[in-house]
């Protein structure tokens, strides 16, 4: 659901980095298992390091987020069931997540892995030229409609591939070819932040319009953004 005024005063940070990440370091707890071996030791500590947040609950009062700045919107009418279950799990990844100001954002970097061990059924997906069955299909209609925030936000896009052919989906009320298409980690959609400001998604989607919105809330870009054809 669209975020409320209370959470945008109370929760104006980014829901994936407040706290410390804590990634496994592969290339030490493989020479940590060779030594156990070598040393007979049946069991050892992983290896793991601390990666600081990039935006702190300490960030809140700087942010200065007060309200909506802008959206963006995309229409899959026609989707089949799959295909709203992958939008919904995909569309969750970004509610509530911070783009930091002079900053370069990364779909790929929010969406985690799509396979069927994180929700996401099997549907149809373009590859290349062609249509095929697999995991995640529809998956794009979230990174096109981020996209579409970010092209109204009036931000630089930094990487950004439209699909190998035309797709209803993206084209219900939209203008032709104004979508995003990404293939983690190979294909990615990227925008950059180009201002002093800090903003906080809020996504809507509304499985029974199919209709998907993320806005982005903060201060306005105070930009005038034409889309010609």
């Amino acid at each position: 659901s669209r975020l409320s005024d209370a959470e945008i005063e109370k929760q104006p940070v980014d829901a994936n980095d407040i706290v410390q990440k804590i990634i496994i370091n592969i290339e030490k707890t493989l020479a940590d298992i060779e030594q156990a071996i070598k040393e007979g030791q049946h069991e050892i500590e992983l290896a793991v390091d601390l990666i600081a947040p990039r935006v702190a609950t300490s960030d809140q009062e700087k942010m200065n987020i007060t309200g909506l700045a802008v959206s963006g919107f995309s229409d899959y009418t026609g989707s089949s069931d799959e295909r709203e279950v992958n939008i919904s799990i995909a569309a969750n990844r970004y509610h509530g997540v911070v783009i930091p100001p002079n900053t370069v954002f990364s779909f790929n970097e929010y969406l985690g892995w799509v396979v069927d061990a994180n929700g996401y059924e099997e549907g149809y997906i373009i590859s290349g030229n062609r249509t095929e069955v697999d995991v995640g299909g529809g998956v794009c209609q979230v990174s096109t409609t981020l996209f579409r925030s970010a092209f109204n936000a009036g931000f630089q896009i930094v990487e950004r591939q439209a699909h190998g052919y035309r797709v209803p989906y993206y084209e219900n009320g939209s203008p032709l070819g104004f979508d995003a298409t990404v293939f983690s980690p190979v294909v990615d959609f990227k925008f950059r932040n180009d201002t002093e400001n800090y903003y906080i998604m809020g996504v809507t989607n509304d499985r029974e319009a199919n209709t998907l919105q993320i806005d982005f809330y903060g201060q306005p870009t105070g930009r005038t953004v034409e889309l010609v054809s």
